[in-house]
């Protein structure tokens, strides 16, 4: 409520017509209140947000409608509150009357058009023709539709359209979650981090629409023909914002059925090389009838310089202004953003190495992982950077499975980025100065959670399934207790078995003839069961074995795995 309450300001609305209530609050709403608001309100969400985190032993069993109820108990102040943290919610409303009064913003510049918001566009992008795709516009067009092209009621529309558009993602991540073996309630508790609220709902971005288009195509990625129909969608999301081109990969190695994935080989990347170009053919084609469809052609392309126009987090951009800082220093002064270039063209190719390496090391077991190394590299190697650009990153958190430390790191990060999303506006855009108390509060972050360790044990991989980083794995120090560790009894891996079902609500019989389809126990819990026994040995099981393919019962799982440790 005092986010929402911030937003509201004299300055800059005299023309939306605003509801009286409103009117009336900013009689009395001065500049040092509304800030004082916004940093008590960023301050409030974020210990909500570390408060309602999951603890062990709560029942999960309706994770998914508490998790929904409270994304809307958040969001619901903020939906009728004004844009946050930025005026690129008029651009792209300014977009959307443009294609409801017959206009192609590919050719008419922002902010020229006479629209009922185009006085409100930033001066900075005023003539300039949009970079977003044409699914993005058409997203806008809808929420003025909606809004009756009235200036206040086409930003509700918008805030509800995100709003509704969350608690799909939440939906699709809860089932995505489910499907591998996660725990839905920390991957939802992720999924409504201060970012996605602060950025997507109360900042009006469109990353909350490409998430959600992501996340149904990772869900639909796991399904029988799900490396067609999740492609498709993942196209769709790349229609609305173009990074979200980059969970490519991660749908890939997402699609490949797990019994296939533990036998790994040469004959395994053959089938990842084969299912990529499938991927690849997929995602062309249908961006390309997204584009036919939209009919807007693709102008998008030709403004791709213009967001880099400005200083920006981007790493090319700050390091370019440095160059330039250091130039001016020595008395030869480049020109503004000369450097941006040269910084470019060293910086792209090594991002571009780092992820290729990502790839090659994540597969075939960590595409959660890459769900996020992909955007975060977009970001990195992008001529302009801003907090909302991240929002999909700490959304793939919740599919990993993490030590404590990873827990600790991550949450800084969110910490810190919603941070910079919180007073970039405020500060005038004052890059440095945002960056660098951004820095100093994840640094407090991480000394907080390390000095209160339970926070991050009660979010990190437990009994849930196995912990593939290093630091959390058990290590032994006993060599009694390394020496009963080294084989895990029949009644041991059943006991694991039945934890793989019950995360899915599922029950282990008694009776081992019992078969794996009359259970619903699939491949993919079968290498989930398989990870748990390897972390749980510390030592890694030879899967390549002709009795793979003959495990039809309980029993069958419980003898294959008891020979793969004598193997």
């Amino acid at each position: 409520m005092t986010l929402a309450v911030s937003t509201v300001r004299t300055a800059g609305t005299q023309g939306y017509h605003l509801p009286l209530a409103i009117r009336l609050v900013q009689e009395w709403l001065g500049r040092g209140l509304d800030i004082a608001l916004m940093l008590s309100g960023g301050l409030l969400l974020t210990l909500a947000w570390i408060q309602a985190r999951p603890r062990r032993g709560e029942p999960a069993h309706s994770a998914l409608r508490q998790s929904l109820l409270t994304a809307v108990a958040w969001s619901l102040p903020l939906v009728v509150g004004l844009p946050f943290g930025s005026t690129d919610a008029h651009a792209y409303l300014d977009q959307g009357w443009q294609l409801a009064h017959g206009m192609n913003p590919y050719r008419v510049g922002l902010g020229t058009d006479g629209g009922p918001l185009a006085a409100y566009v930033d001066p900075t992008w005023v003539g300039t023709t949009t970079v977003y795709p044409p699914l993005s516009l058409r997203w806008s067009q809808l929420a003025v539709w909606v809004g009756q092209e009235h200036p206040y009621g086409s930003i509700v529309a918008l805030h509800v359209l995100d709003l509704i558009v969350l608690l799909i993602g939440g939906w699709a991540l809860a089932r995505l979650a489910a499907d591998i073996g996660r725990d839905v309630r920390t991957a939802l508790w992720w999924y409504l981090n201060p970012l996605t609220i602060l950025a997507g709902i109360a900042g009006l971005h469109h990353e909350v629409l490409m998430t959600t288009l992501v996340l149904v195509g990772l869900m639909l990625a796991r399904t029988r023909y799900g490396l067609v129909t999740g492609t498709a969608v993942v196209a769709v999301a790349t229609a609305v914002k173009q990074p979200a081109v980059l969970v490519l990969p991660a749908l890939v190695l997402a699609s490949v059925p797990a019994v296939e994935a533990a036998r790994g080989g040469v004959r395994l990347w053959g089938r990842i090389a084969a299912r990529a170009g499938v991927a690849a053919v997929s995602l062309v084609a249908t961006f390309l009838a997204m584009t036919a469809a939209a009919g807007l052609g693709s102008g998008w392309i030709h403004a791709l310089r213009v967001p880099g126009s400005v200083l920006s987090l981007s790493p090319t951009a700050l390091l370019g202004d440095v160059a330039g800082f250091l130039s001016r220093l020595h008395g030869h002064p480049l020109p503004e953003g000369a450097a941006n270039g040269p910084v470019a063209r060293v910086l792209v190719p090594v991002v571009a190495l780092g992820l290729i390496v990502m790839i090659a090391r994540l597969a075939p077991h960590g595409w959660p992982t890459l769900a996020w190394v992909g955007p975060l590299a977009f970001a990195l190697a992008s001529p302009t950077l801003w907090p909302w650009y991240l929002i999909p990153i700490p959304v793939m958190f919740g599919l990993e499975r993490l030590s404590p430390d990873g827990v600790r790191r991550r949450i800084a990060f969110v910490v810190a980025v919603a941070f910079v999303q919180l007073v970039i506006e405020e500060t005038d855009f004052q890059l440095y100065g945002s960056l660098a108390m951004a820095l100093a509060l994840a640094a407090a972050t991480l000394l907080y959670t390390r000095r209160h360790p339970a926070l991050a044990r009660s979010l990190a991989a437990g009994p849930q399934g196995p912990v593939r980083s290093v630091e959390w794995a058990r290590h032994p120090s006993d060599p009694q207790e390394a020496e009963s560790m080294s084989r895990l009894s029949r009644d041991q891996i059943r006991t694991m078995m039945a934890e793989v079902l019950a995360n899915q609500g599922k029950t282990l019989p008694a009776d081992d003839t019992a078969a794996l389809d009359a259970i619903g126990f699939r491949s993919l819990d079968f290498s989930e069961l398989a990870l748990s026994v390897e972390d749980e040995l510390g030592t890694e099981l030879n899967f390549d074995a002709p009795g793979l393919r003959s495990i039809t019962t309980v029993s069958d799982v419980l003898d294959f795995i008891e020979q793969l440790q004598d193997a």
